[in-house]
């Protein structure tokens, strides 16, 4: 099973090289929300619009969804709420075996669907999919070569991403679900 302590110094690491790749010229506020609009816009409102919501602000880390609502509550921003892997022992023989540690990663940020048109819903998602892009990018770069939580875990289940809508009490964005194989029980 990886190592808890180790495995949040990884998520530190994404959420930092993640936050350095994103393009903040590319970002406009639009009724209150950023949005990854792929070009500058000065409307008058970046410098005295709050800063959050534009890079990961939050790294939420809790053993169980349920718990991670409670710790996300109404933090602002984009929050990479993460569930602590579960693992299942493969035993091939006694000196063959490997933990496959299931992970689940949760974008998100909390979204007012009444106070939202059709444009802003659609750009918001696609801000969240661009950053979600990075963190699998990342994953994908360290995964594939045994290095994730800098032993020597594997992607053992390709990524399933879904959309998500009005979870933990509001919140809209993405979750993505994978494996990672290692030898380290």
């Amino acid at each position: 099973m990886i190592t808890l302590n180790r495995f949040h110094e990884i998520l530190l690491e994404l959420k930092a090289e993640v936050n350095s790749l994103v393009n903040p010229g590319n970002w406009t506020l639009q009724n209150g929300l950023w949005i990854d609009s792929g070009k500058w816009e000065d409307n008058g409102a970046w410098l005295d619009a709050p800063e959050y919501g534009k890079v990961i602000d939050e790294l939420v880390v809790s053993p169980t969804e349920t718990h991670l609502v409670k710790k996300i509550g109404d933090k602002r921003g984009i929050i990479l709420g993460v569930k602590m892997p579960d693992a299942d022992t493969e035993l091939i023989s006694s000196d063959n075996y490997s933990d496959n540690n299931h992970c689940l990663f949760f974008l998100i940020e909390k979204i007012d669907p009444g106070k939202h048109d059709d444009f802003i819903e659609r750009w918001h998602y696609s801000k969240m999919q661009n950053i979600m892009k990075l963190i699998k990018d990342w994953l994908l770069q360290r995964g594939l070569n045994g290095k994730v939580c800098g032993g020597d875990e594997t992607i053992s289940k390709p990524f399933h991403t879904e959309w998500e809508y009005q979870i933990f009490g509001g919140f809209n964005g993405l979750s993505i679900s994978f494996d990672l194989k290692d030898f380290s029980l």
